[in-house]
């Protein structure tokens, strides 16, 4: 009974704190990403519910990397309240070990790094698609409706104006020009006026323009069939006040087609991205096969008929009926073979048979010659140097397609690790919190998040790191996504040790003593 009482107290402990530091980190992070794209979102009359709609995707795509630093940052609070107030003491005076006291809240990241997988893999990318999506037809909407003095307006489409003046209620307007582009003509339809007012009707669909006292000047289009050329006609017009209406629904939020963002890496569940994965490093395979085929033809001399391929492109062989004539030269007997039979020939062959073949190979060499000695030096380097650079373009750019398709290949691969990672990250965060906030015994705000940003700060250089160097094909894929887990394990298992222990390893007494020891040591010895 009493051990359920515990658990329920430490339950109780951790709870509160993870709650509300998971929504800070949310919130953090959140701030963080609409800070960055500020520019984009001000000036379009949003409203509301678009933002709230923008805030509830986003906080979604940050659930992966706050849940990690909430876990490590509500541990170090736990269980330094708990070691500042003695009551882990206590526990462990009643004869309960300490890893008995982690187990409830052991579960519990135990089912968040569940659910944080589950995350990653289906709400995540979800999110992702309808944040982004959401974003790029905000960053692509026009500003509101914002007609400034003494400026040409062109929010407006196949419109342009221009008001010199405008009075103070916001309405009113003085010397107003209109550009009217509707057909297409350039600027062959003018409106002046001396005086309007502007305002918006039916639900600000439209915006209404009364104008008094003014012109319009209209230059006609020619008949195209007239043979004879005419002055275009010219006509004009007053009015003592006259209305135009201008249709405002290219201000509103167009939506785009998700579909268009699906085949990004970040919309893609495991299963996608290992069906992506898959078919990229086919793509590469293929890329490396094509270029053993065309070997022979940037090679006139060098390396000609001796690049076999090799068997791992087996599958590519079968399937390739176009570079038949190529995959036979390529897949031929090696030359020791060759050589063999061609001995074995020669031995069978009679001697005036074997002379007369010889002599002609002697011939036929000394044309060679006489054919190499006549031909000018400069035009047979000039050959060879048109050559040389033609296989250097080839590889060259082969070699740019290797390396996106690579690159490619690694981010893909990168991606999907991290849905592994990024979850157990949960479990090794709170290998380092659960033991380092017992071990300090400080709780509150203060030396825990501290402590938390360092620790976290720490782990997400590394993977930063990792991730680069994977990307750019300078380490394992596998082993630069695993590395921060790797190498924050053996932290988090010594500090469980150190608070098994209870060691005092963030005391100053206590290297201030060793310390003391150390220099009556070395006295004695003098």
């Amino acid at each position: 009974m009493s051990i359920k009482k515990l658990d329920k107290l430490i339950l109780g402990a951790f709870l509160g704190p993870f709650i509300i530091t998971f929504l800070v980190v949310v919130f953090i992070l959140l701030m963080r990403f609409l800070i960055m794209y500020f520019p984009d979102l001000v000036g379009k009359d949003l409203g509301v519910f678009v933002f709230a709609k923008l805030a509830f995707y986003f906080s979604m795509n940050m659930i992966t990397v706050a849940l990690p630093l909430a876990i490590l940052l509500s541990c170090l609070i736990t269980f330094g309240n708990l070691g500042e107030h003695f009551e882990l003491t206590a526990i462990k005076g009643a004869g309960i070990s300490l890893l008995r006291a982690l187990q409830p809240i052991f579960i519990t990241v135990c089912l968040l790094t569940i659910v944080a997988f589950y995350a990653n893999n289906y709400i995540v990318p979800k999110a992702n698609l309808f944040a982004w999506s959401l974003l790029y037809d905000i960053k692509h909407k026009k500003p509101s409706l914002d007609i400034k003095a003494g400026a040409f307006y062109n929010g407006i489409p196949d419109f342009s104006i221009k008001v010199n003046k405008k009075m103070p209620d916001g309405v009113s307007l003085k010397e107003i020009m209109i550009y009217d582009h509707t057909r297409r003509l350039g600027n062959t339809d003018l409106i002046i006026a001396d005086s309007g007012k502007m305002y918006l009707i039916n639900g600000d669909r439209y915006l209404m323009m009364e104008l008094f006292n003014g012109k319009h000047y209209s230059l006609g289009d020619r008949n195209p069939k007239q043979r004879v050329k005419k002055a275009d006609p010219f006509t004009r017009s007053t009015f003592k006040k006259s209305k135009f209406s201008f249709n405002l629904a290219s201000f509103d939020l167009q939506e785009t087609k998700k579909e268009l963002f699906a085949s990004n890496r970040l919309m893609k569940t495991l299963d996608q991205l290992e069906h992506d994965t898959d078919s990229i490093g086919r793509s590469l395979e293929e890329v490396y096969y094509n270029q053993w085929i065309t070997t022979d033809r940037y090679y006139s001399y060098f390396l000609k008929g001796k690049m076999n391929i090799p068997a791992k492109y087996s599958s590519f062989v079968e399937a390739d009926t176009v570079n038949q004539e190529a995959i036979k030269k390529m897949t031929q007997v090696p030359k020791d073979t060759i050589k063999n039979a061609v001995k074995l020939t020669e031995s069978k062959l009679d001697s005036a048979a074997l002379a007369e073949m010889k002599q002609k190979q002697h011939a036929k060499w000394e044309r060679d010659q006489q054919v190499m000695q006549t031909a000018p030096t400069t035009k047979v380097l000039k050959q060879a140097l048109g050559q040389a650079r033609y296989a250097k373009n080839h590889l060259t750019t082969q070699l740019e397609r290797i390396k996106h398709r690579r690159k490619e290949y690694n981010i893909h691969a990168i991606e999907k690790e991290k849905k592994y990672t990024m979850s157990v990250a949960c479990i090794i965060m709170f290998l380092i919190g659960a033991p380092l906030g017992a071990i300090i015994k400080k709780g509150g705000l203060g030396v825990p998040v501290i402590v938390a940003i360092v620790f976290f700060l720490c782990y997400y250089v590394i993977m930063i790191l990792g991730e680069k160097y994977a990307k750019e094909n300078i380490i394992n894929i596998t082993l630069g996504v695993w590395t921060p887990i790797i190498l924050m394990l053996p932290i988090g298992l010594f500090f469980l040790k150190q608070a098994r222990n209870d060691a005092r390893i963030f005391e100053s007494d206590v290297y201030v003593i060793a310390w003391l020891k150390l220099k009556q040591f070395f006295v004695r010895r003098s």
